[in-house]
C-alpha cells in the first residue's frame, strides 16, 4: 500500500529472500490468488498516512496531485476499465472537471492550514470523481475515506463488491473477514519487528540477517520541519477518526502518534 514503508520493505526483502519484484502498488491477479500461498502487506497510522501523502503531492510527487490540479482526458480514458461508453464518458468528465489550485491545497510543507483544507477535501464523500483512482465508483453511501478504498483495492480478493450501493452501506468488519487476502501485516511504526516475524513464516532468520533488518536506513522518508500534532486541529483529528475508522479499529490505531 502507497505510503507505509513499501519501497523499504521490497528492498530489504529482495536482500533476504529470492524472485523478483512485478510493479507496485498492484493487486494479484486471479491465477495468483489461486496458487501463492502467502501474502504481506503494510499498514500506517491513518493520520500519519494522510499527512505523509500531502506532503508527498506538496513536492510535486504522486498521481493523486496530478488526478487533483490537472486536467488529463488521455489518462482518465486509459484508466476506466469500463465499456467504451463508459471511457469516452470518464474522457468528457475529467476535461470539464474543475481542478484544485497548487497555492491553495498544496501550499508547502509547513503550510498547516493548506494541509487541513486538503484533507477536508479528500474525506468529502462528494469529491470522489475529482479524486479518482476508483474511488468515483464507490457509492457515497459508503462513508469511508480515501485510505479505506486503497486498503479495500488493494488487499481484498474482490473489490468490486463495492460498487453495489446499499441503504446503510457496508459492514466493512464482516466484508473484511471474507474478501481479506492477506496473510500478515506490517505496520510502519514495528517495521523491524513485523517485518522480520513475516520472512521466518517463510523462513528462519539469522541473528545477523535481523540485524541487517534493524540497521537499515529508512528509505523515502518526508522531511518534517513540524511535528504531525501541529498539522491536526480538533476538527481534521476527528475527520480522520470517523472516516478511517474500520481501519484504526483494526490495527488498534488510537491517536496520532500511536
Amino acid at each position: 500500500m502507497p505510503k507505509t514503508g513499501c519501497t523499504h520493505i521490497a528492498l530489504q526483502m529482495s536482500r533476504l529472500l529470492s524472485g523478483e519484484q512485478i510493479g507496485k502498488h498492484n493487486r494479484p491477479s486471479e491465477a495468483e490468488l489461486a496458487k501463492i500461498e502467502y501474502f504481506v502487506s503494510s499498514i500506517r497510522n491513518p493520520w500519519d498516512w494522510y499527512l505523509s501523502l500531502w506532503l508527498y503531492g506538496a513536492k510535486g510527487e504522486g498521481l493523486l496531485q496530478k488526478n487533483l490540479l490537472k486536467r488529463d482526458p488521455k489518462s482518465a480514458f486509459l484508466r476506466c476499465d469500463g465499456s467504451l461508453r463508459e471511457k469516452i464518458s470518464s474522457s468528457i468528465k475529467e476535461l470539464t472537471a474543475t481542478k484544485l489550485s497548487r497555492s491553495m491545497y498544496y501550499a508547502g510543507g509547513e503550510d498547516v492550514e493548506s494541509f487541513r483544507l486538503w484533507l477536508r477535501f479528500m474525506l468529502d464523500s462528494t469529491n470522489r470523481q475529482l479524486i479518482g483512482d476508483g474511488f468515483e465508483k464507490v457509492p457515497p453511501t459508503y462513508d469511508f475515506g480515501f485510505m479505506t478504498q486503497r486498503y479495500i483495492r488493494l488487499c481484498w480478493g474482490d473489490p468490486t463488491i463495492l460498487v453495489q450501493d446499499t441503504d446503510d452501506g457496508p459492514n466493512l468488519e464482516e466484508m473484511d473477514k471474507l474478501h481479506c487476502y492477506i496473510d500478515h501485516f506490517i505496520r510502519l511504526e514495528n517495521l523491524e519487528e513485523d517485518l522480520c516475524d513475516a520472512i521466518e513464516l517463510v523462513r528462519p532468520l539469522s541473528s545477523g540477517e535481523k540485524q541487517q533488518i534493524y540497521s537499515a536506513s529508512p528509505t523515502n522518508t518526508s522531511n518534517r520541519t513540524l511535528d504531525i500534532t501541529q498539522y491536526y486541529d480538533k476538527e481534521s483529528e476527528r475527520l480522520v477518526r470517523n472516516r478511517e475508522s474500520f481501519l484504526i479499529s483494526k490495527f488498534g490505531y488510537t491517536e496520532l502518534t500511536n
